[in-house]
């Protein structure tokens, strides 16, 4: 039976400055005194988060930005050797096989997290690289869109890069009319059925444009682009209790397509 909560969720404070100056996150070492962060989010009115257990069937990619399937995963490990060699290639296979139309797939990223800080502990040194995706991170608290524009429109010159030096044939100008969708994550337990911390996932047909502020988040070795939204009360929550390693969630980041209810969850 469904067990729908109500809990307050971390939005992006709106600044003023926000108007001149971008958001921004720093994973790095910066100079003292400057601040490696320039936003602030913080807890808003307690909002209704349905369950969706007994009802997947209703939500899908296109609809809502997110969607539930039942799929089982052969994974005989979980340090990055086995996960990289045999885990990721079956990713590849299940979202080729699940979304409908999809004629390639490329996992550009992935990463572990943990609740448990005995798991997060466990680290040489206790310090997190954040290079190494096998290196478990605390659950992400703060409402976010992992929206990757940075990184579509570089896979959209790669694979014109690819397609005009392998045929001829293949002009740049098809190659950028290709429908390119982010399916920012396949996102499921590893071993238990999630007891703390379940992944809350927002209706995208319900966000509001205007209230998705984009932010960049710089590492050393990479820079992105995520949406921070800021609170609505029209919004629609979601989450799946007691959600199995055979429960997996699809949610989106982005999608070209004009005609897509849902541009993200």
């Amino acid at each position: 039976m469904p067990r729908d909560e109500v809990a307050s969720l971390r939005y992006l404070q709106w600044e003023d400055e926000f108007q001149n100056v971008k958001p921004y996150t720093l994973y790095m070492d910066v100079p003292e005194g400057f601040p490696p962060q320039n936003y602030r989010v913080d807890w808003e009115e307690p909002e209704t988060i349905h369950d969706v257990r007994g009802n997947e069937s209703k939500y899908s990619l296109d609809d809502n930005g997110f969607a539930y399937y039942k799929h089982r995963f052969k994974v005989d490990g979980y340090d990055r050797e086995t996960l990289e060699r045999d885990y990721i290639p079956q990713v590849e296979s299940f979202l080729l096989k699940t979304i409908p139309n999809a004629t390639e797939v490329k996992i550009y990223t992935w990463r572990l997290r943990s609740s448990d800080p005995t798991v997060r502990g466990k680290l040489p040194g206790g310090v997190i690289n954040l290079s190494d995706p096998s290196h478990h991170l605390a659950p992400a608290t703060a409402v976010h869109v992992g929206y990757i524009t940075i990184w579509v429109i570089e896979q959209k010159h790669y694979f014109a890069r690819e397609s005009n030096s392998s045929s001829q044939n293949i002009l740049q100008e098809e190659v950028n009319k290709k429908v390119f969708a982010d399916v920012n994550s396949v996102w499921r337990p590893v071993r238990f059925p999630i007891e703390d911390y379940p992944l809350a996932v927002a209706d995208g047909s319900t966000l509001d444009p205007e209230d998705l502020i984009a932010a960049d988040y710089v590492r050393t070795t990479y820079q992105g682009e995520n949406l921070l939204p800021l609170y609505n009360k029209n919004c629609h929550w979601y989450y799946m209790s007691d959600q199995t390693p055979d429960d997996v969630l699809l949610f989106k980041g982005y999608d070209s397509r004009e005609q897509s209810k849902a541009k993200c969850k």
